[in-house]
């Protein structure tokens, strides 16, 4: 049975007279010539998609299934780390409950300060952590290295390339080689960074604020203690072991496994499948063997997090049990997995230094996002995804959206009257943008028509495109 896609009757795009006016203006300014209409709709239909999930995301639905999620997450602040790799759906991961960074096999950076101490590479980031260590309530960071499947690894392209250009043996195992450096490396960076800003800030430091995990995507499972037969958890394992017992308490309020796999990525559904996850997931929280697995596994294995980091990590497991349930993703086919994003099939790209992207909430296509910590690190980033893209046979011209995010309510205002603060993102989003489309990595392939740069202003909150700029004065 093939997967639901969305079926919209075709109407002109709000953004389409801005995007064919940029397009033109900026064609004029480089001298090549003007992107035709119809690959420039390629990108109105990116637009059009990402606006509409912004408007179910801002929906009082929504909310409230988010209120409810936060309530059953506790109180710990949820932050994920993970790959920019496309297969990494953030809308299914981290639903609004968590915030997340990308960055290249999720590797964050970290520098070594005179006094011999660790700080994150990014500004942007240790920011946020500076914030949330002033905040009565703990912090847990969860950091993803990701394979297809722990039976049949399919692992990161950036962890493929360390490993081609000599940094990594030949004979390792990538997905390992990735848990290693997160819990030798990143992990300690910052951790050692958060808790002197909650000294500082006078509170007690965590003995443990982050943990490392595996992220299969084929299964869009978890697994935990990868490569530890004695202690590896696999949320996937789980969910089929204990099948039964899910039919039997929700088959036929929810359906049976499975009930979703052909439709739950189609943004028209994406109300009910959630609904479905919320209520699956109060009951795998509820009691019964589910939570009994997790709870013996976090005894065991993390006993130095806090009660209310530990409640944060039953909540994710148990949510992603459920998604696994109602999608039948846990059990993959002997003819591999075939959901849209089992395998590289990215459509476009996106990237923003201000931590929000367009895409992050797309339900249905696959998009190579992340946030970079400065600007050289944003072109290594654009570099290594087109690559990946070109080696999968992407769909050409490919769409790269260049983002910076604002306050709804501050955007508003601008419109009716010239803001300072905004004029300062869409300064900082050109500056960016002049630096892409000028680097010799990409010229090419903009002259040629194949790649078309796109600089938006986004909802920070819901991701929803506010304006095509036209930057084309600024090359």
């Amino acid at each position: 049975m093939a997967i639901e896609k969305t079926t919209v009757e075709p109407q002109k795009s709000p953004f389409a007279d801005r995007l064919h006016s940029y397009m033109k203006n900026f064609a004029q300014q480089i001298g090549i010539k003007e992107t035709p209409l119809g690959q420039q709709e390629k990108a109105l239909r990116i637009i059009d998609r990402n606006n509409r999930i912004a408007g179910i995301i801002e929906s009082e639905q929504y909310r409230s299934i988010v209120k409810e999620e936060m309530q059953l997450r506790g109180d710990a602040k949820l932050g994920y780390v993970y790959c920019i790799d496309g297969r990494i759906p953030t809308i299914f991961l981290a639903g609004r409950f968590a915030n997340a960074w990308e960055e290249p096999a999720g590797l964050i950076g970290r520098h070594k300060g005179v006094d011999g101490k660790y700080t994150p590479l990014s500004t942007l980031l240790n920011e946020a952590l500076n914030e949330v260590a002033g905040e009565d309530r703990d912090l847990l960071e969860i950091f993803f290295a990701h394979t297809g499947s722990i039976e049949k690894p399919n692992g990161c392209g950036y962890m493929n390339q360390l490993q081609q250009d000599g940094e990594i043996p030949l004979e390792a195992d990538l997905t390992a080689e990735n848990i290693r450096r997160f819990d030798e490396l990143h992990i300690p960076a910052l951790t050692e960074f958060y808790n002197r800003a909650r000294k500082h800030k006078g509170k007690e430091p965590l003995k443990r604020v982050g943990i490392s995990a595996v992220y299969e995507t084929d299964k869009m499972g978890i697994v935990l203690n990868y490569g530890d037969p004695k202690t590896q958890m696999s949320t996937s394992e789980v969910v089929n072991k204990n099948r039964e017992e899910l039919e039997s308490a929700f088959g036929n309020e929810i359906g049976k496994f499975g009930v979703m796999k052909n439709s739950f990525t189609n943004p028209d559904n994406f109300i009910t499948f959630s609904t479905n996850v919320l209520k699956l997931t109060k009951h795998i929280l509820n009691g019964g063997k589910l939570i009994e697995i997790i709870d013996q596994n976090l005894s065991v294995n993390y006993s130095e997090l806090t009660a209310s980091q530990k409640q944060t990590l039953r909540f994710v497991l148990a949510r992603t049990m459920a998604m696994q349930y109602i999608t039948g993703l846990s059990e993959v086919p002997d003819s591999g997995a075939a959901h849209q994003f089992a395998h590289h099939e990215e459509d476009y790209l996106s990237i923003s230094l201000a931590g929000k992207t367009v895409g992050r909430f797309d339900t249905e296509e696959q998009v190579f996002a992340s946030t970079p910590s400065d600007t050289p690190s944003a072109i290594k980033h654009i570099d290594l995804k087109l690559n990946i893209m070109d080696s999968h046979g992407g769909k050409r011209p490919q769409v790269l959206f260049v983002s910076n995010p604002v306050k709804k309510a501050d955007w508003d205002k601008h419109k009716q009257k010239e803001s300072e603060a905004i004029m300062r993102n869409i300064a900082l989003n050109a500056s960016l943008f002049r630096t892409i489309v000028s680097n010799d990595k990409f010229t090419q392939r903009i002259q040629e028509g194949n790649l078309i740069v796109i600089p938006v202003l986004i909802n920070q909150n819901t991701g929803e495109i506010l304006d095509v700029l036209d930057h084309s004065a600024y090359v």
